[in-house]
């Protein structure tokens, strides 16, 4: 996505990108708007373009072994509330703070937020299929495990 963006991705971690922005080793970063506010981007950058590029994924793993030692109550604990009961209560739970801190940048003169629209929408939407496309071209079973996922994700977007 950021390549079809005409830009040039760098990796690096979310506690450096407000550094490097406000040395100007960087002119943008990708990064939701928690990680903007937690890792100080927002103090460095004022000019938010808020588009989806593509999907965070949080995972909580441990080995079996770890898992297997600890008391009955935790693991118990573990698969009651973690798995999808976990995933719904955070994804809501970003999806409420990712509005509040919108609503607070909207308040701020100093910051410009823009959310695509129009043509700017249908080329970020074009780039997006541009990426599917070509991810599938080299992905064995890609179409079979993009349905399945967009199906999941529709389902998890349900409420089921």
């Amino acid at each position: 996505m950021i390549k079809g963006l005409g830009a040039t991705p760098v990796g690096m971690p979310s506690p450096s990108i407000a550094e490097n922005i406000s040395r100007g080793t960087l002119d943008a970063a990708s990064i939701d708007w928690i990680g903007a506010d937690a890792f100080r981007t927002l103090d460095v950058a004022n000019f938010h373009y808020d588009a989806e590029l593509g999907s965070n994924v949080l995972m909580l793993v441990r080995d079996r072994e770890n898992f297997d030692g600890l008391p009955a109550e935790a693991r118990a604990a573990f698969d009651k509330f973690g798995g999808e009961h976990l995933s719904r209560e955070l994804g809501t739970h970003m999806d409420a703070v990712s509005s509040r801190l919108i609503t607070r940048i909207k308040k701020v003169p100093e910051h410009s937020l823009i959310a695509p629209q129009g043509a700017d929408l249908a080329r970020l939407n074009a780039i997006k299929q541009e990426v599917i496309a070509g991810w599938l071209s080299e992905t064995q079973n890609g179409e079979q495990t993009l349905t399945a996922t967009r199906s999941i994700v529709a389902d998890v977007r349900a409420g089921n």
